[in-house]
């Protein structure tokens, strides 16, 4: 059972992932996205000068990397539960809350080393792998003992299931690594990426000294790794 759930499936979801259809994917995260919004996210309130500019730093980077426009899509959302992140969908978009960008607002290259990590789950299909992932343990264990039934049920529901889903510390150093890379290619510095986990690190610090009050959805330190690792790795 371990050799199927943690190596024969994943296996089979980096197989998957290449299979299926765009409009799939794209499916997948519009489902995802329109939970999510419904759940944790209401219309930003950042000033249209300020998104303009994050915009505009966004496009000039996919064009540089040669990244399609079509896909990859920024959109800025106030976020009670969230507080300061941002995340990627399976069909491209990426989700920067208000908070977010305030934080890093004097780092704008620290910002853009967040949004790179996050184009990193989306070239490298982390969502796509984690819910097909989620979706055939699920099935499995479902055959194994029994309950077909619930087969069926998560066939329908697994658009939703990154909603649910923390992405793998390798996953995480895998977009990491995809960061640190673009930001050499276009001329930035690691550093930056450094600062932009500090930055978080300090504001997720802040805000765990009032988890009674928090629901932070997706968890996001959680799932990866030590921030103090991802920091030494980028000043190195």
């Amino acid at each position: 059972m371990w050799l199927v759930l943690y190596k024969a499936v994943p296996a089979i979801a980096v197989y998957s992932v290449d299979t299926l259809p765009r409009n799939v994917v794209e499916q997948m995260g519009e489902q995802s996205f329109t939970l999510i919004k419904k759940i944790a996210l209401d219309p930003s309130e950042l000033p249209a000068e300020q998104q303009a500019k994050v915009q505009a730093h966004f496009k000039n980077m996919l064009n540089k990397l040669s990244l399609d426009q079509s896909v990859y899509r920024l959109s800025f959302y106030k976020s009670d539960s969230f507080g300061a992140n941002a995340f990627a969908l399976p069909h491209g978009r990426i989700v920067v809350t208000d908070d977010l960008a305030n934080l890093l607002a004097d780092k704008p290259n620290a910002l853009k080393a967040v949004l790179l990590h996050e184009m990193g789950h989306v070239v490298h299909q982390h969502s796509v792998r984690i819910t097909a992932q989620s979706a055939a343990s699920t099935i499995v264990l479902a055959v194994v003992f029994g309950d077909l039934e619930g087969v069926a049920e998560v066939a329908l529901g697994t658009g939703a299931s990154f909603a649910q889903q923390g992405f793998s510390r390798d996953m995480e150093r895998e977009a990491d690594t995809f960061a640190l890379t673009q930001l050499e290619l276009l001329g930035y510095s690691s550093n930056d990426f450094a600062d932009a986990i500090e930055a978080l690190q300090e504001s997720h610090t802040s805000e765990n000294k009032h988890l009674e009050k928090v629901n932070n959805l997706l968890e996001y330190l959680s799932s990866h790794p030590s921030a103090q690792e991802r920091i030494d790795n980028a000043r190195k």
